[in-house]
């Protein structure tokens, strides 16, 4: 076992925006930045067993930088496109590993910890009125501000974060600004598709009524588990998920939110494994159980309550089958035992 250690976390994060919005406000553009810079050190500390992935022995402190630019502009009548160019670098204590529930979501899994520029999204939006009426949306990060339908199809796609449009909480979702956790960044069981940064190319449709929402997303994998390349082969390499949410209240709002996913991707089978590694008196290596079309499904739910005008509560429950290997993301590190 180890014995607890102490977590200091210094969070500097800041953001700026080319001008405030009032309600009479609409404008064809956008442009904001946002740059977040977190540092987590841990004491020494003794432990029974340490192997590849545990926490090191010996103090440490790391730093991760995140910073993005959010541009967007107003097209046509009802569309949108936007585009994030986005530099990351830096690490988390021991690679992002050793701990169960990382406790920084501003890191990756990668192996060069220099800052690197990427484009992190590139979408277009599209509302399709299905009414006339209409309500102001203020400007947020990738949302210019402007009218848009009370009820409407919206239709997305291109490169963007499945984060972004499903399994959101007002309370807990964004490490930017919220729980550094991954545990809090969503539902655990939930491996959304994504590069080794968090994104990916695909496809988004919405229908919004006056409490219910139903959406629906398809978008690629990565060619290998927490990869950067994202695998073309759409046939037996690709993720799906729908979610819907239903919304009560007036003064204190409350939202509900029913998610299912199902990832076909090259991964292996953990039973596979350890059947291979028992004929080879050898340890199981889920690697070699790899095949094409392998298949991971899983559901979640996720709620919301407002409880007075700065406060609120919110709880999540998640599940997966657990028969192959994560692939993408989730927050949560789990463990296999077979018999």
């Amino acid at each position: 076992m180890i014995k607890a250690g102490l977590h200091i976390v210094l969070l500097f994060a800041c953001c700026a925006v080319v001008k405030a919005q009032t309600q009479s406000d609409t404008t064809w553009y956008q442009l904001r930045f946002q740059q977040t810079v977190v540092t987590q050190y841990h004491p020494g500390f003794s432990a029974a067993y340490s192997g590849a992935n545990s926490l090191q022995q010996h103090e440490e402190a790391q730093t991760s930088l995140t910073t993005t630019f959010y541009t967007g502009a107003k097209i046509f009548r009802n569309t949108f496109i936007y585009f994030n160019p986005e530099i990351a670098g830096g690490a988390g204590l021991r690679r992002a590993t050793g701990v169960a529930g990382f406790p920084n979501g501003e890191t990756f899994r990668v192996g060069n910890p220099k800052p690197q520029i990427y484009v992190a999204r590139l979408f277009i939006e599209k509302y399709i009125p299905l009414g006339m009426e209409k309500s102001y949306r203020g400007e947020e990060y990738n949302a210019v501000a402007a009218y848009i339908p009370e009820k409407y199809i919206r239709l997305i796609g291109g490169r963007f974060a499945i984060s972004d449009f499903f399994d959101n909480n007002s309370f807990s979702h964004d490490p930017r600004t919220q729980f550094l956790n991954w545990s809090l960044m969503g539902n655990g069981a939930f491996d959304y598709a994504a590069n080794t940064r968090g994104y990916t190319w695909g496809a988004v449709a919405e229908l919004k009524l006056n409490k219910v929402s139903l959406r629906y997303a398809a978008s690629m994998v990565p060619r290998t588990a927490n990869a950067s390349n994202m695998d073309p082969d759409l046939k037996n390499a690709l993720a799906q998920q729908a979610e819907a949410d239903y919304r009560w209240g007036t003064k204190r709002k409350g939202v509900i939110r029913f998610l299912a996913f199902m990832n076909r991707a090259d991964m292996g089978v953990y039973k596979n494994a350890v059947a291979l590694a028992s004929q080879n008196s050898d340890t199981p290596d889920v690697i070699l159980t790899r095949q094409k079309g392998n298949r991971k499904y899983g559901f979640g739910v996720n709620v919301e309550k407002e409880i007075s005008d700065y406060a609120g509560v919110f709880a999540r429950a998640s599940y997966n089958d657990g028969r192959t290997e994560t692939w993408m993301f989730t927050k949560l590190i789990t463990a296999f035992q077979p018999g």
